[in-house]
């Protein structure tokens, strides 16, 4: 019975493991992407059709990133990569041109703060930049 004990407490200490250098990662490390807006095609006054983006991988591991637009604390589904490499190397930049998934994108109204996020799935990583879209109108 002492047996069984133990090894319920090891497995409880070793479940955690594999998850603790990747935690300790997000919590102590930078984002590995650095990006910038580089272009905006409108397709309206005050909506999106296409995102040209600069991107560098800052990391030392290459990174397949996902892109999105964000308004708040929520995410909407993914932006098309219509130009870009699907993985970017380590200590690279490379340009992307991304579409809404609706063909659009809405632009909020005046002081709400939009960010740029970057997911990529192998490792975890999360990247965000505040992005400047004005209305033309």
């Amino acid at each position: 019975m002492l047996s069984r004990r133990r090894a319920r407490i090891a497995a409880g200490a070793l479940l955690p493991a594999p998850a603790l250098p990747s935690a300790a990662w997000v919590a102590t490390g930078t984002p590995p992407l650095a990006m910038r807006v580089a272009a905006v095609r409108r397709a309206a006054p005050t909506a999106v059709a296409r995102l040209g983006i600069e991107v560098t991988n800052t990391g030392a591991v290459a990174l397949a990133p996902h892109f999105t637009l964000t308004t708040g604390q929520g995410m909407s589904r993914y932006w098309t990569v219509v130009r870009g490499p699907v993985v970017l190397p380590a200590r690279a930049s490379a340009r992307y041109e991304l579409r809404p998934p609706a063909g659009r994108f809405a632009l909020p109204r005046p002081g709400v703060r939009v960010r740029l996020r970057a997911f990529t799935a192998v490792p975890q990583t999360l990247s965000s930049a505040y992005v400047r879209l004005r209305s033309s109108g």
